[in-house]
């Protein structure tokens, strides 16, 4: 993962892919702009690259959370 790969994302949102990627999920963009991260159990979650939400990462933390749980995010 480059540094230009998270532009456009807000400090919160980096932070948290920065950490779910520590925690060995990968990450890739796909070609509508959103962000795929996909964890070694096969859970995968979306994001977009620019959210205009701006409590959205708190959403993004639970759902990676859920999947790290073995459950299906909401």
């Amino acid at each position: 993962m480059s540094a230009h790969t998270l532009n456009g994302m807000t400090k919160e949102h980096r932070t948290v892919v920065r950490d779910a990627l520590k925690r060995g999920w990968t990450m890739e963009v796909t070609g509508g702009g959103h962000v795929k991260l996909t964890h070694p159990n096969g859970g995968v979650v979306y994001t977009a690259m620019s959210c205009s939400n701006r409590f959205s990462w708190k959403r993004l933390r639970h759902n990676i959370g859920q999947v790290e749980r073995g459950q299906r995010p909401t």
